[in-house]
Parts: structure tokens; sequence; C-alpha cells
């Protein structure tokens, strides 16, 4: 996939047939392109975060795109209109993000050492969840969704601490 700037991070839809493409190292605002794998060609183009994009990802049924930003937001897209259909706020830039399976809620990864979990459909926010640092990655595992948040350490990273009790809300 020829692309003139550096690829920051790509992520394969689900069902294998798109690709989507974290770019924009040189000027350091996140742009953030879906390509069809078979054709190279780009489907679409989503721009509006005010700073770089740390983390694009797919749904599971692959009509949303999610997205972390250093402007403090993680975005919902819809593939289908290519439109932002939700954004959720933070008070630090967001490392990553991710969304449960059942696109009922996101869960960040963020630089000011919490971890949060966002309700979708109210773009409200949920829990918060404190680490002794930054959080640099999340995700939600397959079955009930309960995110599992993690910090990257000098002693090798991995998992720092899980999020649990998602069942519960």
């Amino acid at each position: 996939f020829p692309h003139p700037e550096a690829v920051l991070s790509a992520t394969f839809c689900p069902e294998g047939r798109r690709l989507c493409a974290v770019t924009g190292a040189s000027r350091f605002f996140g742009e953030v392109y879906v390509y069809d794998v078979e054709t190279q060609q780009e489907l679409f183009k989503f721009e509006g975060h005010e700073d770089g994009v740390t983390y694009a990802g797919f749904s599971a049924d692959g009509k949303l795109l999610i997205t972390a930003s250093r402007d403090k937001t993680a975005r919902l897209f819809t593939l289908e209109d290519n439109r932002v259909s939700a954004a959720f706020s933070h008070k630090n830039w967001l490392n990553s993000v991710d969304l449960s399976p059942d696109a009922r809620w996101i869960c960040s990864a963020c630089d000011d050492g919490y971890a949060r979990i966002f309700d979708v459909r109210h773009c409200r926010e949920l829990i918060k969840l404190l680490h002794d640092g930054p959080v640099s990655d999340v995700s939600f595992g397959p079955g009930p969704p309960v995110p599992s948040p993690s910090k990257t350490s000098s002693a090798g990273g991995g998992p720092a601490f899980g999020a649990g009790g998602m069942g519960a809300l």
C-alpha cells in the first residue's frame, strides 16, 4: 500500500477485506485511511483529530471504526456514511482504545494513568480505573465484555491489572 506518510499502525477488519492505517508522522496530525486489501484502493479517509492519532481499529461487525488521539478524544466513525457518530473526551491524551464486541462500550488507555470505560449509546464515562503510571493499551477479549488494560514498564510490560466487573453494569 504505497503512502506518502509513515504508517504508524495498521489493523485488519474482522472480515479480512479491509485494512485501516494510521498515518501522519511528519505532520503529527493523524489521518486514518481504510483500504480495500485486494485492490489496495483507498475507500475512506478520516480526518478531524486535532493531534496525532495513536490507534484505530474496527468494530467486530466491521461497520464502525474507533480511534484514539493525543487531542484527548476517542472518536467512533460510521463506515457506511464516513462520519463521526460519537466522540469521547478525556483529560489527557489517549494511547489506545477498544470497542467491546457488541459495540456497547469503549475502553480507553490514557497517559494520565487511567483506563476509562464509556457507554457508547449515551457517550458517558461509566468507570475510571487508576493505575500507577500511563496505561499503554486496552482490549476487550472474547465473551462477556471485560477489558484488560496494560502498562508497558521497564520490567518487561504485560498485563498490569484487570478491569473486571463489567457484567454488573
